[in-house]
Protein backbone atom coordinates (compact mmCIF):
# COMPACT_ATOMS: atom_id res chain seq x y z
CA UNK A 1 0.00 0.00 0.00
CA UNK A 2 2.74 2.31 0.86
CA UNK A 3 3.69 2.57 -2.89
CA UNK A 4 0.08 4.08 -3.72
CA UNK A 5 -0.14 7.88 -3.68
CA UNK A 6 -1.46 9.42 -0.71
CA UNK A 7 -3.58 12.80 -1.17
CA UNK A 8 -3.81 13.17 2.96
CA UNK A 9 -2.54 12.48 6.39
CA UNK A 10 -4.64 12.79 9.41
CA UNK A 11 -3.89 11.71 12.85
CA UNK A 12 -7.92 10.34 12.63
CA UNK A 13 -9.91 9.55 9.92
CA UNK A 14 -14.24 8.93 11.26
CA UNK A 15 -15.94 7.41 8.61
CA UNK A 16 -20.18 8.34 9.32
CA UNK A 17 -21.61 11.76 10.00
CA UNK A 18 -24.18 10.85 12.81
CA UNK A 19 -24.05 11.66 16.66
CA UNK A 20 -21.47 9.23 17.53
CA UNK A 21 -19.29 10.17 14.69
CA UNK A 22 -19.56 13.81 15.29
CA UNK A 23 -18.79 13.83 19.01
CA UNK A 24 -15.73 11.77 18.34
CA UNK A 25 -14.67 14.41 16.10
CA UNK A 26 -15.02 17.18 18.59
CA UNK A 27 -13.50 15.10 21.20
CA UNK A 28 -10.33 14.37 19.37
CA UNK A 29 -9.61 17.56 17.71
CA UNK A 30 -9.72 19.50 21.16
CA UNK A 31 -7.02 17.30 22.09
CA UNK A 32 -4.93 18.36 18.94
CA UNK A 33 -5.49 15.31 16.92
CA UNK A 34 -5.95 16.17 13.34
CA UNK A 35 -9.45 14.95 12.32
CA UNK A 36 -11.27 14.47 9.04
CA UNK A 37 -14.71 13.31 9.24
CA UNK A 38 -16.74 11.59 6.12
CA UNK A 39 -20.12 11.65 5.96
CA UNK A 40 -21.51 9.95 2.46
CA UNK A 41 -24.69 11.54 2.30
CA UNK A 42 -24.57 16.05 0.96
CA UNK A 43 -26.26 17.49 4.57
CA UNK A 44 -25.02 16.06 8.02
CA UNK A 45 -28.65 14.93 9.43
CA UNK A 46 -30.41 14.29 6.82
CA UNK A 47 -31.58 11.51 6.22
CA UNK A 48 -32.89 10.75 9.90
CA UNK A 49 -32.44 7.26 10.66
CA UNK A 50 -33.83 6.84 13.84
CA UNK A 51 -35.95 8.60 16.32
CA UNK A 52 -34.78 11.56 18.15
CA UNK A 53 -35.58 10.08 21.62
CA UNK A 54 -32.45 10.80 24.78
CA UNK A 55 -31.89 9.85 28.14
CA UNK A 56 -32.95 13.14 30.44
CA UNK A 57 -28.97 12.76 31.87
CA UNK A 58 -27.33 12.19 28.62
CA UNK A 59 -27.38 16.35 27.75
CA UNK A 60 -25.10 16.80 31.43
CA UNK A 61 -22.89 13.65 31.26
CA UNK A 62 -21.91 14.02 27.65
CA UNK A 63 -22.55 18.30 27.53
CA UNK A 64 -25.07 17.58 24.12
CA UNK A 65 -26.73 20.88 22.55
CA UNK A 66 -29.88 21.73 23.88
CA UNK A 67 -31.16 23.84 21.19
CA UNK A 68 -32.87 20.85 19.12
CA UNK A 69 -34.78 19.85 22.32
CA UNK A 70 -38.56 19.86 21.67
CA UNK A 71 -40.29 17.96 24.76
CA UNK A 72 -39.41 15.84 27.88
CA UNK A 73 -41.60 12.84 28.19
CA UNK A 74 -42.93 11.51 31.77
CA UNK A 75 -44.50 8.52 30.05
CA UNK A 76 -44.29 5.77 27.59
CA UNK A 77 -47.11 2.87 26.58
CA UNK A 78 -45.68 0.19 24.44
CA UNK A 79 -48.58 -1.82 21.97
CA UNK A 80 -47.07 -5.49 21.43
CA UNK A 81 -48.00 -7.19 18.22
CA UNK A 82 -50.47 -9.39 20.26
CA UNK A 83 -52.28 -6.13 21.69
CA UNK A 84 -50.37 -6.14 24.90
CA UNK A 85 -49.59 -2.73 26.57
CA UNK A 86 -47.93 -1.74 28.65
CA UNK A 87 -47.50 1.90 30.25
CA UNK A 88 -44.50 3.14 32.23
CA UNK A 89 -44.82 6.99 33.93
CA UNK A 90 -42.60 8.89 36.20
CA UNK A 91 -42.66 11.95 37.77
CA UNK A 92 -40.09 13.51 36.70
CA UNK A 93 -38.90 13.39 32.96
CA UNK A 94 -36.45 10.36 31.97
CA UNK A 95 -36.43 11.30 28.28
CA UNK A 96 -36.24 14.21 25.75
CA UNK A 97 -37.34 14.47 22.42
CA UNK A 98 -35.48 16.37 20.39
CA UNK A 99 -35.19 17.46 16.44
CA UNK A 100 -32.49 15.11 15.07
CA UNK A 101 -31.31 17.18 11.95
CA UNK A 102 -31.07 20.03 14.16
CA UNK A 103 -29.23 18.18 17.22
CA UNK A 104 -26.77 16.76 14.34
CA UNK A 105 -25.78 19.99 12.66
CA UNK A 106 -25.54 21.16 16.64
CA UNK A 107 -22.84 18.44 16.65
CA UNK A 108 -21.08 19.05 13.70
CA UNK A 109 -20.98 23.14 14.36
CA UNK A 110 -18.74 22.09 17.40
CA UNK A 111 -16.35 19.71 15.69
CA UNK A 112 -15.56 22.03 12.92
CA UNK A 113 -15.02 24.41 15.86
CA UNK A 114 -12.69 22.52 17.40
CA UNK A 115 -10.48 22.17 14.23
CA UNK A 116 -12.35 18.87 12.90
CA UNK A 117 -12.01 18.97 8.99
CA UNK A 118 -15.54 17.58 7.37
CA UNK A 119 -16.57 15.96 3.85
CA UNK A 120 -19.89 15.52 2.99
CA UNK A 121 -20.86 13.60 -0.17
CA UNK A 122 -18.38 10.76 0.11
CA UNK A 123 -18.27 7.31 0.45
CA UNK A 124 -15.18 5.53 1.98
CA UNK A 125 -15.03 2.55 -0.73
CA UNK A 126 -11.74 0.61 0.31
CA UNK A 127 -9.81 0.78 3.33
CA UNK A 128 -6.20 -0.88 3.70
CA UNK A 129 -4.39 -1.78 6.81
CA UNK A 130 -0.16 -2.45 6.89
CA UNK A 131 2.40 -1.51 9.45
CA UNK A 132 2.67 2.17 8.30
CA UNK A 133 -0.99 3.05 9.07
CA UNK A 134 -4.37 2.88 7.53
CA UNK A 135 -5.57 3.93 4.15
CA UNK A 136 -8.83 4.71 2.61
CA UNK A 137 -10.28 5.98 -0.72
CA UNK A 138 -12.67 8.46 0.27
CA UNK A 139 -14.64 9.50 -3.23
CA UNK A 140 -11.42 8.95 -5.27
CA UNK A 141 -8.75 10.24 -3.30
CA UNK A 142 -6.19 8.29 -0.70
CA UNK A 143 -6.18 9.93 2.82
CA UNK A 144 -3.66 7.84 5.46
CA UNK A 145 -4.66 8.05 8.62
CA UNK A 146 -3.27 6.36 12.24
CA UNK A 147 -6.73 5.74 13.10
CA UNK A 148 -9.54 4.82 11.66
CA UNK A 149 -13.11 5.22 13.66
CA UNK A 150 -15.72 3.41 12.16
CA UNK A 151 -19.25 5.16 13.12
CA UNK A 152 -21.21 4.45 10.41
CA UNK A 153 -23.75 1.83 11.49
CA UNK A 154 -23.48 -1.90 11.61
CA UNK A 155 -24.48 -2.57 7.43
CA UNK A 156 -22.52 -0.13 6.05
CA UNK A 157 -20.30 -2.15 3.45
CA UNK A 158 -16.57 -1.89 4.18
CA UNK A 159 -17.07 -3.60 7.38
CA UNK A 160 -17.86 -6.62 5.69
CA UNK A 161 -16.37 -6.40 2.41
CA UNK A 162 -12.98 -5.17 3.77
CA UNK A 163 -12.18 -5.68 7.25
CA UNK A 164 -14.10 -9.05 7.84
CA UNK A 165 -16.76 -7.57 10.55
CA UNK A 166 -19.92 -9.43 10.17
CA UNK A 167 -23.33 -8.16 11.24
CA UNK A 168 -24.66 -8.96 15.14
CA UNK A 169 -26.40 -12.49 15.64
CA UNK A 170 -28.85 -11.21 17.70
CA UNK A 171 -29.96 -7.76 17.21
CA UNK A 172 -32.99 -5.29 17.94
CA UNK A 173 -35.04 -3.60 15.16
CA UNK A 174 -37.71 -1.23 15.63
CA UNK A 175 -39.94 1.08 13.31
CA UNK A 176 -40.84 4.60 14.26
CA UNK A 177 -42.25 7.66 12.04
CA UNK A 178 -42.30 11.41 12.56
CA UNK A 179 -45.37 13.72 12.15
CA UNK A 180 -45.80 17.57 13.02
CA UNK A 181 -47.96 18.74 15.60
CA UNK A 182 -49.47 22.09 16.72
CA UNK A 183 -49.05 20.72 20.73
CA UNK A 184 -45.62 18.96 22.52
CA UNK A 185 -47.46 15.81 24.23
CA UNK A 186 -45.90 14.35 27.62
CA UNK A 187 -45.75 10.83 26.31
CA UNK A 188 -44.77 8.73 23.77
CA UNK A 189 -46.56 5.40 22.16
CA UNK A 190 -44.59 2.34 20.81
CA UNK A 191 -46.47 0.29 17.97
CA UNK A 192 -44.89 -2.87 16.98
CA UNK A 193 -47.19 -4.80 14.38
CA UNK A 194 -46.02 -8.02 13.62
CA UNK A 195 -44.33 -6.93 10.33
CA UNK A 196 -41.75 -5.11 11.88
CA UNK A 197 -41.26 -6.99 14.93
CA UNK A 198 -42.22 -10.23 14.61
CA UNK A 199 -40.35 -11.56 17.70
CA UNK A 200 -41.56 -10.67 21.09
CA UNK A 201 -39.43 -7.62 22.00
CA UNK A 202 -39.99 -4.49 23.91
CA UNK A 203 -37.97 -1.18 22.63
CA UNK A 204 -38.55 2.02 22.71
CA UNK A 205 -40.11 3.39 19.42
Amino acid sequence: MSELGVDASVDVLIVGGGPGGLMAAERLACRGAGVLLCEEHSTIGDPVHCTGILAAESFEEFDLPRDATLNALTSARFVSPSGMTVTYSTPSPLATVIDRPAFDRALSERAIGAGAALRTGVRVSEVEIDPSGVYALVGESWVRARLLVLACGANYAIQRRRLNASFPRRAGWSSSCTSAAAWRPTGSRGLFPSRAAPIRTCASA
